[in-house]
């Protein structure tokens, strides 16, 4: 009797073992994950502070040589195309440098 219960002793302590290794593994992929998560919101972050720069830079842009009454015309005749994910004016070629002559 007493070496059946020192092998179910063994054996539990095994099992246990065994639980508490995969517990650690468990920690350590969840502390790799977060530090993975951690550094690409960082980049994102980083990422849209860039993309928050260009924005205002073509903002001043835009605002210094286009009159404010021509900008609503332009967001007022420009249409969205899902399936190219472009803007597109109607017309357009009729516009401009695209009406000259060919010499």
């Amino acid at each position: 009797k007493i070496a059946s219960l020192q092998e179910t002793s063994q054996d539990v302590t095994k099992q246990l073992k065994d639980t508490w290794k995969q517990l650690q593994n468990a920690k350590d992929e969840l502390v790799a994950v977060r530090e993975e998560c951690e550094h690409e919101n960082a980049a994102l972050l980083s990422n849209i502070r860039q993309l928050n720069r260009e924005m205002g830079l073509y903002t001043l842009i835009v605002d210094s040589y286009i009159p404010q009454e021509y900008q609503e015309l332009i967001q007022h005749h420009a249409l969205w195309d899902e399936e190219t994910q472009e803007w597109h004016l109607h017309a357009i070629a009729y516009t401009g440098n695209n009406m000259r002559r060919e010499e």
